[in-house]
């Protein structure tokens, strides 16, 4: 039998939906060379969680409930994912969370670039403010 890309679409988007149904939702992304150890560090980070993983772009999405997502928790999994060249993402996270830690952290190598273009296009700081752009 036949599996053609029609029929793929809608098993495709449940698998990348179902890691967004949580109350925090958490993007990561770093070279498809260290998705084990990425996916590693967010298990240790975060034991509730579930998954969706695209191992060819080297980004994952994960969600997990309120209540297992401390801010240490992401400050650690910030960290790791930093040295792997990576950033992590705060997609959707309870308020208190996002004050914290910040939505977006310090992004590792990305974070720079974020940084130089909020100089420049935003040098006081109005625009979409604990946000990439």
């Amino acid at each position: 039998q036949s599996f053609s890309g029609l029929e793929a679409d809608p098993i495709l988007t449940r698998a990348r939906d179902a890691a967004t149904d949580g109350d925090v939702v958490l993007r990561l992304q770093a070279l498809p060379t260290a998705m084990g150890d990425l996916l590693g560090a967010l298990r240790d980070a975060v034991p509730e969680v579930g998954v969706a993983a695209d191992v060819l772009s080297g980004r994952v999405r994960a969600s997990a409930p309120a209540e297992a997502v401390s801010p240490g928790a992401v400050t650690d999994l910030r960290a790791h994912v930093s040295r792997l060249g990576g950033d992590v993402v705060l997609e959707r996270a309870p308020r208190e969370l996002v004050e914290a830690v910040g939505a977006y952290g310090e992004g590792g190598p990305s974070g720079m670039i974020r940084t130089k273009l909020r100089e420049r296009f935003d040098p006081h700081g109005i625009l979409s403010v604990g946000r990439f752009m």
